[in-house]
C-alpha cells in the first residue's frame, strides 16, 4: 500500500510544475487513499507498469486545482458547480459533498505549497469510462469513427484490458471517401460492408490494433519502427518525418488520438489496407499494400543488410506506383505472390553501396 502511496506522490510531482516553481504556487489535490488506489486495478496498472505514462498524467492533472488552496468549507460552499484543474474540470456536487462523484475522507491536510484532500476513491477523467470500443462517444470526436466498425464482430479485443497497452489505428469517417479509399462505388467498402466477408473484416480490423501504446508527443522526428499487429499478417510501418513531423502508419497520417481506460486511439486520415485480403485491387491505394507487404523495401533492407552489408535500393516515388497495371497490382498485394514479390524487390537492391557520383562513373566506363 504504501509503495503504491509513495509512487502516487512521485506522480503528482511530475504532473505540476517545474520543481524550481512548484513551491510558489498554491495548489488543491484531490488524492485517492491508499485503499481505493488498490482497488482500481486499471489505475494501479497505470502507476506500476511502463507504457501508461500519459494515462497516468491526464488522470493525475484532473485531480489537481493550480492556483488556489481550497479547504473542504470553500469547496462545499452551496454555491460552487465546478473546478477546473490541469487537464479538465471536477463536477461538484454540493448536497452530497462529492468531487466528481467521489466521497473526501480525510480533508483539509495542509502542505507547504497547497491542499491535499484524500479520497475513498480515484477521481477518473471522462474516458476511464470508455473502453476502445466506446471512444467515439468522446465529445471530441464530433464526427466520429468509421460506422463500418459496428458491422463487425470486432467487441471483444477493442474491450479486454491487456497490460502493456493497446493503440488502435482507426480511420476517421470522410476517411472512407473518394479521396482515399476507392475510386466510383468504393469496392473496398463493399467488402467491408459484405456479411459474407465477416473473416476477411476480422483480419482487415486485428491487423489495426498494435499491443502497445504508441503517444505521439514521446515520438521524435525520424521516428522508424516496423511492427507486426496482432493480425500478423503484415508488417506496418510506423514513421514520423523530419520536414514536417507528420506520424503515419504506414501512410495513413495521424488526425488525431483519443484516451480509453484500456488503450489509445490513433484516428488516422485512411483506413489501413492489409494485402492479401482483397479480391478488389485499387490501383489508387497500391503504395499501401505495397508498403505493409511482408517485403516491401524497408522490410527488405532490415532483412539482408546486415547478413550482405550495405547496399542501393533504388525505389520509385509514391507516384511511380500509378503506372502499375491490374496484372502487378495482384502480384504486389496477395500473399500468393509473395515470392514474385520478393525478386521484384531484390531486382531493385545493388550491392555494395554506391554514392550518386560512382554510379555516375560506372555508367560511363560501362
Amino acid at each position: 500500500m504504501l509503495g503504491l502511496r509513495l509512487l502516487l506522490s512521485s506522480a503528482l510531482l511530475l504532473c505540476v510544475s517545474a520543481a524550481s516553481t512548484v513551491l510558489e504556487k498554491q495548489y488543491t489535490v484531490f488524492a485517492p487513499s491508499n485503499e481505493a488506489i488498490a482497488k482500481d486495478e486499471v489505475f494501479t496498472t497505470y502507476m506500476s507498469r511502463d507504457g501508461w505514462v500519459h494515462h497516468l498524467k491526464t488522470n493525475i492533472q484532473l485531480m489537481i486545482v493550480p492556483s488556489q488552496a481550497l479547504s473542504d468549507q470553500m469547496i462545499f460552499d452551496k454555491f460552487t458547480t465546478e473546478l477546473v484543474t490541469l487537464n479538465g474540470t471536477l463536477q461538484i456536487s454540493q448536497p452530497y459533498a462529492l468531487v466528481n462523484l467521489v466521497e473526501v475522507t480525510n480533508p483539509n491536510q495542509a502542505g507547504s505549497n497547497g491542499v491535499v484532500h484524500t479520497m475513498n476513491g480515484v477521481v477518473k477523467p471522462y474516458w476511464r469510462g470508455y473502453t476502445l470500443r466506446e471512444v467515439e462517444k468522446h465529445d471530441e470526436l464530433v464526427e466520429g469513427l468509421s460506422p463500418q466498425l459496428k458491422r463487425i464482430k470486432f467487441d471483444k479485443p477493442l474491450e479486454e484490458f491487456v497490460p502493456s497497452g493497446v493503440s488502435w489505428v482507426a480511420s476517421r469517417n470522410r476517411g472512407y471517401g473518394n479521396d482515399s479509399i476507392a475510386q466510383g462505388f468504393f469496392p473496398i467498402v463493399q467488402e467491408l460492408k459484405d456479411p459474407n466477408n465477416t473473416e476477411f473484416q476480422n483480419l482487415t480490423y486485428m491487423y489495426n490494433l498494435i499491443d502497445f501504446n504508441l503517444y505521439e508527443q514521446d515520438i521524435e522526428r525520424g521516428f522508424q519502427l516496423m511492427v507486426m499487429p496482432r493480425g500478423d499478417i503484415a508488417h506496418m510501418w510506423i514513421t514520423k518525418d523530419q520536414r514536417k513531423g507528420l506520424l503515419r502508419f504506414n501512410d495513413a497520417i495521424l488526425d488525431r488520438q483519443a484516451f480509453a481506460n484500456n488503450g489509445i486511439t490513433q484516428i488516422v486520415t485512411k483506413p489501413l489496407v492489409p494485402p492479401g485480403l482483397y479480391t478488389t485491387i485499387n490501383l489508387k491505394d497500391m503504395y499501401q499494400y505495397y508498403r505493409s507487404s511482408e517485403w516491401n523495401l524497408r522490410n527488405l533492407t532490415r532483412s539482408i543488410g546486415t547478413q550482405q552489408g550495405s547496399f542501393n535500393v533504388f525505389a520509385p516515388l509514391q507516384s511511380g506506383y500509378g503506372e502499375f497495371n491490374i496484372e502487378v497490382g495482384v502480384r504486389i498485394s496477395t500473399l500468393e505472390w509473395k515470392r514474385h514479390l520478393w525478386d521484384f524487390l531484390l531486382h531493385m537492391t545493388v550491392e555494395p553501396a554506391y554514392t550518386t557520383d560512382e554510379l555516375y562513373k560506372l555508367v560511363e566506363a560501362a
